[in-house]
């Protein structure tokens, strides 16, 4: 699970042009300032990456990064 993990971060630096040292499992996307236009974006990336398909209705309960993180491994190892 490392491999999505270290693609989820990177995405979103890429996405949202934060710095990593910045994003822990614990960050409140909200306090970040990312969106879910933003994870939409950082979820694009991941399925070409990943040679999947992705529904946008599993993003409606991510708050933390840790939740996208978890989300992003669950649904890419289908």
């Amino acid at each position: 699970m490392t491999h999505v993990r270290e693609s989820v971060l990177n995405a979103l630096v890429e996405v949202t042009g934060r710095e990593r040292e910045r994003l822990t499992d614990d960050s409140r996307l909200k306090e970040l300032g990312i969106d879910s236009m933003d994870l939409l974006e950082v979820g694009a990336i991941l399925e070409q990456e990943f040679e999947v398909e992705l529904d946008i209705e599993d993003f409606v309960d991510i708050e933390t990064l840790g939740d996208a993180i978890e989300l992003f491994e669950r649904l890419l190892v289908r």
